[in-house]
């Protein structure tokens, strides 16, 4: 009786639970957003923040991650994606890293000129109609398209208090933020006054 109870999988509470596999069914449960290639920069840092929240989710591992969410794209971006495939053959390129493909992606359905267009609406990116949580969450959004204009943190809280009004700008520096984070804080708390 105890050799048995040897051979089987350990069982009560010192065992670690199995780690299930990801499957294609599972990835597919937890509603992965599609992507044709069309929709520009924006939606395509949306398609890549969705897929890795879908990636986390399903806990799907790094050696899948390119074989399921290549399944969610359509249109231009099937067609650029079978080009790839035409190219490297499909072993190799389900094999990629996941962050290897995010840059061709971006790289192929980020034009140049979008990205200026994006970088220079950072830049200039100003507080309207005293509305911080929309200025701030464009700013977030303008920030994750355009990483080159926002290099480091201090550049980041810079360029975030550059847009904020006259009235709070001079105090928000003078508290001289670290973080973001802080910025936005302080910002809200000075526009609440």
């Amino acid at each position: 009786m105890e050799a048995s109870r040897a051979r089987g999988p350990a069982r009560g509470p010192a065992a670690a639970p199995m780690a299930r596999e990801c499957s294609f069914t599972r990835f597919i449960k937890c509603g992965p957003m599609q992507f044709y290639g069309t929709e520009g920069a924006v939606r395509l840092v949306c398609w890549f923040e969705k897929m890795e929240n879908t990636f986390e989710i399903s806990e799907c591992v790094e050696g899948k991650k390119v074989k399921f969410d290549t399944a969610t794209v359509h249109g231009r971006a099937l067609t650029w994606w079978n080009s790839q495939v035409t190219t490297l053959g499909r072993e190799v390129a389900n094999r990629r890293p996941w962050s290897e493909v995010k840059q061709m992606m971006s790289d192929e359905f980020c034009p140049n000129e979008e990205v200026q267009r994006l970088e220079d609406k950072l830049r200039h990116l100003k507080l309207r109609d005293m509305n911080i949580a929309a200025y701030t969450e464009r700013f977030n959004e303008l920030a994750l398209l355009c990483p080159d204009a926002v290099p480091n943190k201090k550049k980041k809280v810079e360029l975030y208090i550059k847009g904020l009004p006259e009235i709070i700008k001079g105090e928000t520096t003078s508290s001289r933020p670290a973080t973001l984070n802080e910025s936005v804080r302080m910002a809200h708390a000075l526009m609440e006054q």
